[in-house]
């Protein structure tokens, strides 16, 4: 009997990391669409812009390529594009820390539902 607890609470363990990883993997990919989505809807407002320059603002500026602006921003838009940036690299930060703990600790592949297994002692696949 006392076996049986200590399985069950085991087993409750590993469910909460488990949960615990899922759900911090969904609040990572839910604030990366929140800042590209409030980006596009705040040069669509700030700047006057369609959604496809809008959007081609934000993902140039959040992945630091620099290639320019559409059109040259006022100085509302250029306060907006440093606000963007400060949030955006946190938000990447955050999510890169939360994908490699997740590759670190080895829950990805459970997350995933991926098995690896050996083959002929040196190579892996994807089952």
């Amino acid at each position: 009997m006392q076996t049986l607890f200590i399985w069950a609470g085991r087993l409750a363990h590993q469910f909460h990391i488990l949960f615990r990883s899922q759900i911090n993997l969904l609040v990572a990919s839910l604030l990366l669409v929140f800042v590209i989505a409030g980006g596009t809807f705040g040069y669509m407002v700030i700047e006057d812009y369609s959604f496809f320059d809008a959007i081609y603002m934000t993902v140039i500026t959040l992945a630091t390529v620099g290639y320019g602006e559409v059109v040259p921003l006022s100085a509302e838009g250029r306060m907006f594009t440093i606000l963007l940036i400060m949030v955006g690299l946190g938000v990447f930060a955050y999510a890169i820390t939360v994908l490699s703990s997740q590759i670190v600790e080895g829950r990805l592949k459970s997350i995933l539902n991926i098995k690896l297994n050996r083959t002929n002692g040196k190579k892996w696949r994807i089952m």
